[in-house]
């Protein structure tokens, strides 16, 4: 059976590493110069970069052996790493999840007694059913943490992300990016030492999963080795190609039309998986779909991601692995440093900052001089006292055109009308983050891969099965 697997992904590399693995003939089609896309890894004058900071840890139960094989194939090149996350808030760098020392010395008295008081408030009329819907972002922060706390830091913090209002923002975000269920359970967990410990059924992105797996190579150390055992394995993964065309008889996936250095040529198959953005499959589908999927799939955005790089001749900038800015004079949402990763990711006495800005494909920031990437950056940071510009001996950006797939009061709607459609041919699958347009952890990209691959060979190659995980020894 001959599989196309399109983007090289966590999604599409551990479905193809399982597909090659039960024998198919299976191929894996890269745009890019290197496997792994958002998870990919590259490096630059002895500096090793990943596309904002990535970590492998179970964020289910039911992950623990994803995390385990993935363990196994890198040997001791993954190792665990203990979180430590920061945001910057009304001024001021805190440990997240908030610390009793944060809250007893670092919060204003006065703005923390308001805050708690209006949560008092909203959980009051919520317990009395007064509260009412709350079907978008806005309303279900505030019938959590107040309103107070959703004007100081939830709020601000979702439209810097999304570029969208939060009441135009669907409930299922907040649900699935909040990691607390209200304001009481973060008090309660600050406190209480025993109340810290992750739960079996803990949130995916809960800060009390204190810990993840990283790699001296950064995360695309995954991903290569992935890479290498779809190859050892008799697969293919064919880079600097683009998928341009998937053709279609009947209900079936005949080929997939694939663009290499200028030249066109077309690839029979017997099924295709695709992890590229879902809008962007439906759009190099032919025939056409119908025009009002077309429309559904045109309906769904994603938020594009500029990344600045600075290479920073200073031992550290902080103790985190990653700080989250949600104050407006900040153009960025975020900063990572690869050095609290591994000490082997940069030259000794230097370190390296992944500074964040998410934006539309095509708007102000996307189309801005990378120079002006770098000074309003740097100016803010300066301001803040958290980098010099002095130290700053050089910078780069990179852009992910969809980095972030942007959850939409009624995307639900317009995702099931593409889904159906798709699901409607019987050889073609889609998922990943930007295939299935879902906010996914490592874990849970690699877990989707292994399910997809588990159906194709259930329903196209009933005499193969995947083989169970065994133990494989690394080769570093």
């Amino acid at each position: 059976m001959k599989v196309i697997v399109i983007g090289s992904g966590l999604t599409g590399l551990s479905a193809a590493w399982k597909l090659s693995k039960a024998g198919c003939d299976t191929e894996v089609i890269e745009m890019a110069s290197r496997v792994g896309g958002m998870a990919a890894s590259f490096k630059r004058n002895g500096y090793i970069f990943d596309y904002g900071t990535h970590g492998l840890h179970a964020s289910m139960p039911a992950n623990e052996e994803i995390v385990k094989e993935i363990k196994e194939l890198l040997g001791d090149n993954l190792f665990p790493v203990q979180k430590k996350v920061g945001i910057w808030f009304l001024g001021k760098r805190f440990d997240y999840p908030l610390a009793p020392k944060d809250m007893l010395f670092n919060l204003n008295p006065i703005m923390a007694g308001i805050a708690l008081l209006d949560f008092l408030q909203i959980s009051f009329k919520k317990a009395l059913g007064l509260c009412g819907k709350e079907d978008d972002y806005q309303h279900w922060v505030i019938h959590r943490f107040g309103k107070r706390l959703y004007q100081m830091y939830f709020g601000p913090y979702a439209e810097k992300l999304t570029g969208v209002h939060p009441s135009l923002l669907s409930a299922s975000f907040a649900a699935q990016r909040i990691s607390f269920t209200n304001l009481w359970e973060v008090l309660k967990r600050a406190f209480v030492k025993k109340l810290q410990r992750v739960r079996a059924d803990e949130h995916p992105l809960s800060p009390y999963r204190n810990f993840f797996y990283s790699s001296h190579q950064g995360a695309g150390a995954i991903s290569e080795r992935l890479a290498r055992h779809i190859i050892e394995q008799g697969g293919r993964i064919t880079l600097n190609s683009r998928a341009v065309g998937v053709q279609i008889v009947g209900k079936k996936v005949r080929s997939v039309i694939i663009e290499q250095a200028g030249t066109k040529r077309e690839l029979k198959c017997d099924c295709v998986l695709s992890t590229i953005p879902i809008k962007t499959l439906i759009h190099i589908l032919f025939p056409k779909p119908p025009a009002a999927v077309i429309t559904a799939a045109d309906s769904l955005r994603y938020r594009a991601l500029v990344l600045l790089y600075l290479l920073l001749n200073k031992e550290r900038v902080s103790e985190y692995q990653w700080v989250y800015f949600s104050d407006a004079e900040f153009v960025f949402n975020r900063f990572s440093e690869f050095k609290n990763l591994s000490e082997k990711v940069a030259p000794s006495g230097k370190t390296s900052l992944c500074v964040e800005i998410t934006c539309f494909l095509g708007d102000r920031i996307w189309n801005a001089e990378n120079s002006e990437i770098y000074e309003r950056s740097i100016s803010a940071m300066e301001t803040a006292g958290i980098v010099k510009k002095e130290e700053v001996e050089d910078y780069f950006v990179k852009r992910l055109p969809a980095a972030y797939p942007l959850w939409e009061l009624g995307y639900e709607k317009h995702l099931s009308k593409v889904l159906d459609y798709l699901n409607g041919l019987e050889n073609l699958y889609t998922g990943g983050r930007q295939g299935g347009f879902q906010y996914f952890t490592m874990d849970q990209s690699i877990a989707e891969g292994e399910k997809i691959a588990q159906k194709i060979l259930t329903k196209h190659n009933t005499s193969r099965k995947i083989i169970e995980p065994t133990t494989v020894a690394s080769k570093e």
